[in-house]
This record gives structure tokens, C-alpha cells and sequence, in this order.
């Protein structure tokens, strides 16, 4: 069933059909808009809506309308889901239903105990960002962590992982900034051979964040093909509101909210229809979110990988070609 969706999806995207029948293959889930860190190429001050956490009834309503077409949730947006008092049950939740699970963390809480919970849980990928090889650098990047405290917790839950024989796919990542460029190298050395894989990746401009840290910014070009996400991978908020892609960080373009409407209505609503409509004519620069963003513009490998593997496959084995790309880019760059 996942295969007849996935290939719906390539050809409603490569037919650049504006309503789509397909599921979209993969969701972004956000669990709570709390964090615990203050990093600085992040839009927080920005963020005008309410801080809250997903009630559990709201998961399971969602699941209730994906289960056996959407192939992978990552519980994770704009907040720590360590945060989530329910987080072990809810990537339960999404197994029982055959959905593989991803979350994203800053590893602060990720002590023995939470560790333990995590590989009990089932879940299926771990990415913990780091973006520093150093404690000096890392203070300058994540203002709030500690170096030590959560290198210490990456170390442990990889033992532990080893030690039981079984636990998630770890990946450890950074985001390619000014202030770490330099460390990108050691940062790979690093976590090469512990970590399952090393993620380096390029600064994603969200809410125009690069102006404030004065980090340049890489756009699409103006003529990109159109954006593989809006026909891929939605956001859903912890308040229910639909987003149209995980670049969205602070709600710039609500789609509907899935607590009055299904999601497959939003997924083909006006919103989301003009969208894919501005993009397929060559027009995204109309779109306030797409503008100066350069996310969307995937390789043609990553398309047709998106129908040969399971959407957790392309993210485990895409961070090789992402990070030959990232290396390539900074050759010559200032710090």
C-alpha cells in the first residue's frame, strides 16, 4: 500500500498535478513548541503563537486517517519533544499503526533513563543536533546546553544501544554556520564510526533568520523546479494547524487545522492548491515563505530515490550527498 502511494506521489509531482491524490509520504508532527535551548539561528523571538504540547487524542485522530499510507512521522517541529510527557507513548502510537518514527533533539534531557525509553519505545531514527566540535563554539551556536553534559548523553545512549543490540538509526548532525565552518572536519571525525551516520547541512533561512545572524543566504535561483515538499511532506503544529512544509517554523502559512477538517481536505485545499500552482509557473517568489529559501531545490536523484526507498531510507543514506555538497560550498568561504 506505502508503494502505490509513493509512486501516486512521483507521478502527481513530476505531472505537477496542482490536487493530488496521494497521502503525503512522510509527516512532520510537532509534539510541543517548548524548548530548552536558545540557539541563535533559530526564529523563536518570532514566535507569536502560544506555547502547548499535542494532547494524545489528537495523534491518535491523525493516525486514524494516515495508517497505512503514511510511511514515516518525525515528532518534531519547533520545540524539544523530550519535552512531551507522553513521548515514549506516542511513538508507540505511530508503531502499532506500521509507521516508521523520527524525532529530533538537542540531547540536553537525553540522560540513561530517557535512553532507555527512546530504544523501549521503538523508535526508528534519532537525530540529536550538535553543530559545534568544541565547547566554545558550541556556547556561541546552542546558548543554552551544555558541551559536555550532552556528548556525554550521545555517548551513553550509543553504549546502551550496544549493549541491548537494538535502538533507533543515530544520527548526529550540525548546521553549517560562520561559526563553526572551520570545525566542520573535526565534527565529522568526531562521530564518524560511533554515530550510525554524520549529518553536516546548509543553514535553512527560516522567518529571514539569516539577516539577524548575518549569515549569507542561498536562494533557489529563479527558475527552481517546483518544491518537492509541498507535494511530499506537511506540518502538522501541536494545535492542529497544517503547515505546507518544515521551513514554516512559525506558522507563516496556515493551511486549515486538522481538529475541523481532514487532512487529506486540507492537503487539497485553496491554500496548499496555490502554492504548488505559483511554483509549477515559475512564480514562488511571490510566496513570502519561498522567496529566500533554497530547500526546495532537489537533485533529481532524490526523486527518483523518493520512489525506489521508504522515506527513513532516503534520510539515512541522503546525508553522504549532503554533505559532499555543503564541503563543496564552503571551499573559499570567509568565516
Amino acid at each position: 500500500m506505502n508503494l502505490a502511494n509513493r509512486f501516486r506521489f512521483i507521478k502527481n509531482y513530476l505531472g505537477r498535478e496542482l490536487e493530488v491524490r496521494h497521502f503525503p509520504p512522510s509527516l512532520e508532527i510537532e509534539v510541543t513548541n517548548r524548548c530548552n535551548e536558545d540557539c541563535i539561528m533559530c526564529p523563536r523571538h518570532l514566535l507569536a503563537r502560544p506555547f502547548g504540547r499535542l494532547p494524545f487524542e489528537l495523534l491518535e485522530k491523525i493516525l486514524d486517517e494516515v495508517e497505512g499510507r503514511v510511511e514515516l512521522i518525525n515528532l518534531f517541529h519547533f520545540g524539544e519533544p523530550l519535552l512531551h510527557p507522553q513521548l515514549r507513548e506516542m511513538i508507540a502510537a505511530c508503531k502499532q499503526r506500521g509507521i516508521r518514527v523520527l524525532i529530533t533533539t538537542n540531547g540536553i534531557l537525553l540522560n540513561e533513563r530517557r535512553a532507555a525509553e527512546l530504544i523501549d519505545s521503538g523508535l526508528d531514527m534519532l537525530v540529536v543536533s550538535l553543530d559545534a566540535a568544541s565547547a566554545e563554539v558550541y556556547s556561541q551556536i546552542r546558548r543554552l546546553g551544555d558541551f559536555e553534559k550532552v556528548t556525554k548523553n550521545v555517548e551513553t545512549f550509543l553504549l546502551l544501544k550496544q549493549r541491548t543490540g537494538r535502538g533507533p538509526h543515530v544520527q548526529v548532525q550540525m548546521v553549517s554556520l560562520r561559526f563553526n565552518r572551520n570545525q566542520i572536519d573535526d565534527f565529522v571525525a568526531r562521530w564518524k564510526g560511533k554515530a550510525d551516520s554524520v549529518r553536516v547541512k546548509h543553514f535553512y533561512n527560516t522567518a529571514e533568520i539569516g539577516s539577524v545572524i548575518n549569515e549569507p543566504i542561498r536562494t533557489a535561483g529563479n527558475k527552481p523546479r517546483p518544491c518537492l515538499l509541498l507535494w511530499r511532506e506537511p506540518v502538522i503544529l501541536c494545535d492542529g494547524t497544517v503547515l505546507p512544509c518544515c521551513v514554516d517554523m512559525i506558522g507563516e502559512k496556515p493551511l486549515g487545522n486538522v481538529n475541523q477538517r481532514p487532512l487529506m481536505e486540507i492537503w487539497n485545499g485553496p491554500e496548499i492548491v496555490d502554492m504548488r500552482r505559483k511554483h509549477v509557473e515559475g512564480r514562488h517568489k511571490e510566496i513570502g515563505l519561498c522567496r529566500n529559501c533554497h530547500v526546495f531545490q532537489y537533485h533529481w536523484a532524490s526523486v527518483t530515490g523518493s520512489l525506489l526507498f521508504n522515506d527513513l531510507t532516503l534520510r539515512k543514506i541522503g546525508s553522504f550527498l549532503e554533505n559532499r555538497k555543503v564541503s563543496k560550498s564552503n571551499v573559499g568561504n570567509p568565516l
